[in-house]
């Protein structure tokens, strides 16, 4: 029976490209004197990869008058193609001592079989599925942790008081707790103007004592990202080369005044590979016949693509001593962009902090001053002439309203109504979740000495924010709200 692969010769293939189905044949079934009627003949090899592999170039020569048999050569020699070489019509425009290298040239085409590879190592997820929102929600603290009222300043200890005359969440009228405040706030109409406000006040002072005890965490613009660096995955596999898959991350910043910020993660991929001395290797995809070749010793090869099953060939003199599979998960080179993270701290999936090291900060000859920024996971001293001027020229807007959660209530589109916006004051960032269950982060935006924080939704909706005058504006701009202390609910 015939066992079926993929098999194409071009060396620059990509996966999706078009493929073609290409068998494996037996030598009983070849008419050829020249092969084994015992083995088995891959139907295309890339000459490339074969002359990479060694094999001497008077071979590589005469397989490439081979390929000039079919129409339309392309770089590839076939066995249809080895076959109409032995025919008269062919044989007889060949030299002797090409005629002797005939039977050399199938064993070249031989496909034994080998080991089955073993299970796929890991699977490699694209950047889009590793930058993640992990902002420390004000939610965090627990609503059911009680306060003693007497632990309150004395100018709120009445107004709590009050509230458990007809909301005690713990029956006990001596202790007050965020939830107690929850409820008071949905029945605004049972209490005053001054009452509500002092609620804010009394929420402060429990957010305070939770987190001095541990129960809780200050509100924190944070994002996940992949590890910053290099990063490795071996591939085994039953042959003599070491074969591993290795990936360099990077995120960095740039800020130019009148510009806005931009920030880019970057992975780019290496395939590692360590051949032994006074051999050469190959690496071919069992799917389409493309491939890479690998000299002696240790060497990176940038790559992209993979995801399918390979075949290691070891090769030595000119001859192949040695097969085996391996699976390779498919990578790609990726940059994503982060516009809207501006501001964020950025951690690590074990949630330790990137610091953000300055690797330039000066004037340009424009009189623009521009600085750039570099993430790793250790603090570094700035690498060249910072000026402070620069540093402080690209920052963010700074934010006039307190860190908390505020909710406002929209003019139109009830659908989107209310909005949550979550002010992160220190870090200069901003988030909104709109009523319809969507949230964005706004980034900041500097336009030629206009500041302000922005984000376009997926459906198109506009949302931005002017630090200066606290207006959230959401879709038309007829549908802007100012943002005040009072909308403080976390």
């Amino acid at each position: 029976m015939n066992s079926w692969v993929q098999l194409r010769g071009n060396p620059r293939l990509r996966l999706g490209d078009k493929l073609e189905m290409v068998r494996i044949q037996h030598g009983s079934q070849i008419n050829s004197r020249n092969v084994d009627p015992g083995r088995s003949y891959a139907r295309s090899r890339d000459i490339n990869l074969l002359a990479a592999a060694g094999v001497p170039a008077e071979e590589i020569d005469l397989l490439r008058r081979a390929d000039t048999t079919s129409r339309t050569p392309n770089g590839s020699v076939e066995v249809s193609e080895l076959v109409r070489m032995e025919s008269p019509r062919y044989l007889e425009t060949l030299f002797p001592e090409e005629r002797a290298l005939q039977p050399s040239l199938w064993t070249r085409m031989e496909w034994s079989q080998v080991p089955a590879a073993g299970p796929e190592v890991t699977k490699v997820l694209p950047l889009s599925k590793l930058v993640k929102d992990v902002t420390l929600e004000p939610e965090s603290i627990d609503f059911g942790i009680q306060l003693r009222i007497a632990e309150l300043p004395e100018a709120l200890q009445r107004v709590a008081r009050r509230v458990q005359l007809v909301l005690n969440d713990d029956a006990n009228p001596t202790t007050i707790s965020l939830e107690d405040l929850k409820l008071a706030e949905r029945r605004p109409v049972r209490f005053s103007t001054g009452d509500l406000s002092a609620f804010r006040e009394i929420r402060d002072v429990i957010g305070a004592a939770a987190r001095a005890e541990g129960h809780s965490t200050e509100m924190e613009a944070r994002v996940q990202v992949p590890r910053v660096g290099v990063e490795t995955i071996a591939l085994p596999h039953a042959g003599r080369v070491n074969l591993a898959l290795e990936s360099v991350t990077t995120l960095n910043e740039e800020r130019v005044e009148g510009q806005d910020p931009a920030i880019q993660l970057d992975r780019k991929w290496s395939i590692v590979s360590e051949v032994p001395p006074g051999h050469k290797a190959v690496l071919v995809n069992v799917r389409n016949g493309s491939g890479l070749a690998f000299d002696e010793g240790t060497q990176r090869t940038p790559v992209t693509g993979f995801g399918a099953l390979y075949r290691v060939e070891l090769w030595h003199g000119g001859d192949r001593v040695e097969s085996s599979e391996i699976k390779i998960p498919a990578v790609a080179d990726e940059s994503r962009r982060l516009p809207n993270f501006t501001g964020y701290t950025f951690e690590t999936p074990d949630g330790s902090p990137l610091a953000r090291n300055v690797v330039e900060a000066r004037r340009r000859p424009d009189g623009h001053y521009v600085a750039r920024f570099s993430y790793g996971p250790v603090a570094l001293p700035p690498e060249g002439v910072t000026s402070a001027q620069a540093l402080i020229k690209v920052e963010s807007p700074p934010i006039t309203l307190p860190t908390g959660r505020y909710e406002v209530k929209l003019r139109y589109n009830e659908r989107l109504s209310p909005a949550i916006l979550d002010v992160f004051q220190a870090q200069r960032a901003l988030r909104v979740k709109l009523g319809n269950g969507e949230s964005y982060q706004l980034g900041a935006r500097d336009q030629e000495g206009k500041k302000w924080f922005e984000a376009q939704s997926q459906g198109g909706i506009h949302l931005s924010f002017d630090p200066e005058t606290n207006m959230l504006a959401v879709g038309a701009r007829s549908n802007t709200v100012e943002v005040t202390p009072e909308q403080r609910i976390a």
